[in-house]
């Protein structure tokens, strides 16, 4: 089996190429997200694209329990992480709830 890699975000658009590009160069990627800002058809679009369906957990990076059992249930070489927010407007009017998210989770 090749090596794990867990992808943060991976539903997301900037996710779903890194999870194609894990794939393409003969990695297993593994995405988690909670799919507030992804659509959830996209891991049947990867599966399409990548003639395999990804392996999915959906959960938030702020739930620690969530997390030990994404740990408990792969063994993962890498991460690499995506699940921030990132719209300038949104972060300046909700500072608090970008600050918990980017900088709290994971």
């Amino acid at each position: 089996m090749a090596e794990q890699i867990l992808v943060t975000g991976g539903a997301g658009y900037i996710g779903s190429h890194v999870v194609v590009a894990l794939h393409e160069a003969g990695y297993t990627p593994v995405i988690f997200d909670n799919f507030n800002n992804a659509r959830r058809d996209v891991p049947v679009r990867l599966a399409q694209i990548m003639g395999t369906a990804p392996s999915v957990i959906e959960g938030d990076i702020r739930d620690s329990a969530c997390l030990d059992q994404a740990f408990q249930a792969h063994e993962f070489g890498g991460v690499i992480h995506l699940a921030a927010h990132k719209a300038v407007g949104e972060s300046v009017a909700k500072p608090l709830a970008y600050f918990d998210n980017n900088v709290g989770g994971f």
